[in-house]
Parts: C-alpha cells; sequence; structure tokens
C-alpha cells in the first residue's frame, strides 16, 4: 500500500476522532480464532480468574509495538523499519521475509479457507475453492494498489459490527462487575481444573497476543495512513491505544460469554465443540 499525502495534524478532540485508524487495522489483522478460543477456553475453565493475564500480555505490547513506530516517524534517514533492520545485519531483511512467508502461508490459507466457506454458506452459490481464489486476488488487489484508505473504512465498519455483537451476547449473558474487576485487577491464579493448567492457558494467552510478526504491522499501517513526520506521534499514540482497547472490548466480551455459558454452568471445556454447549 502507497503512503499517503501527509495528513493534516489534529488539533481538536473530534479532529483526533476522525483520524484514528491504522489501530484498528492493526487489531483487527491480529484478532484471530486463536486469541477468541483461548479467551472462551479460559474464562470456561476459570472464570474470570485469569483476565490480568490476557490484559497484561495487551499492555505490554501495546508499548512494543509504538516504540517501533516511534523509529519510524523520528529517525533522520527517513527510513521504514525493514530499512533499518537490513542495516543492522545484511540477513534479518531475508530472515524477516522467508519468516513472514511462512506465516503467511500457515495462517493466510487457513484463514482463506474459512473465509471461503462462511461466503458459501452465506450466498448459498460457489465453492469454498472459488470463493477462496477470489479471495486471494482481491487481496492482491488490495495490497498492490493504493487501497489504504478505503480498507481503513471498511475495517470501522467491521470494527463496529463485531463490538455491537460481542458486546451485546456479553451483556445479555448477565456478566458480574465485581468478577470482572477482580479478574482484572486481582492476579488470581487459579487451582488445576480439568484438561487445561491455568499456567498453560496464560502461556497460551501470551503466546497469542504478546508477539510475532505482527508487531511490526503497524507502522506501515501508520505510513500509509502518511504519518510520517514527529508531529504525528501524538495521534498516533493515542490511535494506538484506542485500537488495543476495542481489542481488549472484544476478547474479554467472549471471556464473559465463556465464563457465563460454561464456567457457571459447572461444565467443562474439553475441546472446541464443548466452547459451544448450547449449539
Amino acid at each position: 500500500m502507497n503512503p499517503a499525502s501527509s495528513p493534516a495534524i489534529p488539533d481538536t478532540p473530534w479532529a483526533y476522532v476522525k483520524s484514528l485508524g491504522p489501530g484498528i487495522v492493526t487489531v483487527l489483522t491480529w484478532l484471530s480464532m486463536g486469541d477468541l478460543v483461548g479467551s472462551a477456553t479460559a474464562g470456561g475453565s476459570y472464570g474470570y480468574a485469569l483476565m490480568w493475564a490476557f490484559v497484561g500480555c495487551l499492555l505490554v505490547r501495546a508499548p512494543f509495538v509504538s516504540m517501533v513506530t516511534r523509529y519510524q516517524l523520528f529517525n533522520d534517514r527517513g527510513e521504514n523499519i525493514l530499512s533499518a533492520m537490513g542495516r543492522l545485519h545484511p540477513w534479518l531483511a531475508p530472515l524477516l521475509f522467508v519468516c513472514s512467508l511462512a506465516q503467511a502461508h500457515g495462517v493466510g490459507v487457513f484463514m482463506l479457507v474459512d473465509a471461503g466457506d462462511c461466503l458459501t454458506k452465506l450466498t448459498g452459490v460457489g465453492s469454498i475453492r472459488g470463493w477462496s481464489v477470489f479471495l486471494a486476488l482481491l487481496t492482491f488487489l488490495v495490497v498492490f494498489r493504493s487501497a489504504y484508505l478505503f480498507l481503513e473504512k471498511i475495517f470501522w465498519v467491521l470494527a463496529g459490527m463485531l463490538t455491537a455483537t460481542f458486546v451485546t451476547l456479553a451483556v445479555l449473558a448477565g456478566p458480574s462487575p465485581a468478577g470482572i474487576a477482580g479478574g482484572i485487577f486481582g492476579f488470581a491464579m487459579p487451582v488445576a481444573k480439568g484438561s487445561w493448567d491455568p499456567l498453560l492457558v496464560a502461556t497460551a494467552l501470551a503466546g497469542a497476543l504478546s508477539g510475532g510478526i505482527g508487531n511490526l504491522q503497524y507502522a506501515y499501517f501508520a505510513q500509509a495512513k502518511g504519518w510520517t513526520t514527529p508531529a504525528h506521534r501524538r495521534v498516533q499514540q493515542y490511535d494506538l491505544f484506542f485500537g488495543i482497547l476495542v481489542l481488549i472490548v472484544l476478547d474479554l466480551s467472549v471471556w464473559i460469554l465463556g465464563v457465563e455459558t460454561i464456567f457457571k454452568e459447572g461444565l467443562a471445556v474439553t475441546d472446541l465443540s464443548s466452547l459451544w454447549p448450547n449449539c
């Protein structure tokens, strides 16, 4: 995606709100079945007790991603992150390329197939393979054309739909405000129960939420937005932490559903099908 022309620096609260975007795009690319299943599993197995591990992982991730983006905004060479890595060692950029390609193939193929399956069922026409190929071609068109601002608008719509859906379901499930507060600030480590050790669940959440090549995406989305100077630092920080807040709300909503529909019913999480006991 080619960088947009440098946008005006926001000077009012509403201008800041209208400028937000790369953070939403980034966190929705981070959001996957891995952390949704992990949140539902943790809630269904241990109630609210491990929420602190989830929130902590994201709060550690946000400053790291912000520091990476800060380098891109402030360095006097005008270089991006990949160029900086290439200066540190000539093999870093090729290594990152290979790792990115492997991750994109391993994760992307499953996502394309899943999306193709969903579209086949939603539309009632075509096949999973046909829809998957169509989505792959559409992805290439988005990546190799100056389509970032259009993509940002689409992601705002998706974020709104996901937030409205997940939060509504969580509210209808009847969550405990005191339980949520205790789970986030209590730092409790519950006793092992069933198939999932709490330390293993916390470690899985840390692996799914804290790191990976995806941490480098935000800097490039900010560049595509046109945020390329130190003057854009403040709006970039607000944007990133707003995106992280949205991700916390989405995942904790799924966690609450796990607590209220599985844990409080005395059920056990043994496999994926047990996450939806009433389906």
